[in-house]
């Protein structure tokens, strides 16, 4: 760009077809509109790959060794959030009270803050007594809310969190990490 009326202000975009003077505010009002598009292009690629990673799990049976709850929370934080979390032990999953002290006491717990409110892609835990949690899922931001889990009767599955709390008297705490 070179200046066009010797105005420091102004500078002259070349185009195939011919010079064109431009000032800084246009210059800008064309970066914010390009950060926009970018934006909107993130935004439009995460939807998509919501959209696939949602089609291609929901409905897929719950397998107590292979596909819990564990498992898909892991497989949503990991592929839609970009969080790693870490490997549940098999045994866990037949001993509920077991599973509940780790949910509970696990140190990976610590490098996450409960919100009061949920929020796209907070972790989701589940139970009938605060810090006795014994099942897990993803809370989507979408729909007016959902849970993302899965369950022996229903496979994977989206519910709205007031319906899942209501029907199994579930007290749902809501975790994201402390660094993002």
């Amino acid at each position: 760009m070179v200046p066009a009326d010797g105005n420091e202000s102004h500078f002259c975009v070349m185009h195939l077809q011919e010079p064109m003077a431009v000032t800084l505010s246009d210059i800008e009002v064309i970066s914010c509109s390009a950060h926009r598009r970018a934006a909107s292009s993130e935004i439009q690629r995460s939807i998509n790959g919501r959209t696939a990673f949602l089609r291609r799990w929901r409905g897929t049976p719950y397998d107590k060794a292979e596909r819990n709850c564990w498992w898909l929370a892991s497989l949503a934080q990991a592929e839609l959030f970009g969080r790693m979390l870490p490997a549940a032990v098999p045994a866990l999953v037949a001993d509920i009270r077991a599973r509940a002290e780790t949910m509970a006491n696990h140190p990976a717990r610590a490098e996450w803050r409960e919100m009061p409110a949920p929020v796209d892609g907070a972790l989701v835990l589940m139970g009938k007594v605060a810090g006795a949690e014994t099942h897990c899922g993803v809370y989507l931001a979408q729909d007016g809310g959902l849970i993302l889990h899965t369950d022996e009767r229903h496979g994977v599955v989206l519910d709205p969190p007031l319906e899942l709390a209501a029907a199994k008297r579930w007290r749902l705490t809501y975790l994201i990490p402390k660094v993002q």
